[in-house]
Parts: C-alpha cells; structure tokens; sequence
C-alpha cells in the first residue's frame, strides 16, 4: 500500500471535520512546495542572468557598476 493508499485507509474513518483538517494542512503543505520550487527557479534564473551580465561587461570596454539588492 502506497503512501496515498494509507493516508486514505487513515481519514476515512475520522469525523468529517477532522477530516476537513488533513485535507487543508495537505493542500497548505503542497502550496509552499510550489512556492519554494518558483522561488528556486526564479533565484536560479536571476543568478543566470547575473552571470550573462558579468560575461557582457567583461567582453565590452565600457566598464558598468552591477548593484543587486
């Protein structure tokens, strides 16, 4: 039985509002994965991006200050 299976078996006996309660920490739990994953992603993309810049400004004369905040 997978971990699903066995979280099913579990609320399914419990009263509705309990039940009501696992389901939300569940969906609370799943909305800050894909809050973190994007995070990840958009920090990842930003390094990137800071990284292009430097490579630019390295193979030009003009000479640019970077400032992240």
């Amino acid at each position: 039985m997978n971990i699903a299976e066995q979280i099913y078996e579990t609320v399914k006996t419990l009263p509705e509002q309990i039940a009501c309660e696992v389901l939300n920490f569940a969906q609370s739990l799943k909305a800050k994965q894909a809050a973190e994953h994007r995070l990840r992603r958009e920090n990842a993309l930003s390094t990137l991006a800071n990284i292009a810049a430097v490579i630019k400004l390295k193979n030009s004369s003009v000479k640019i200050v970077l400032v992240i905040k």
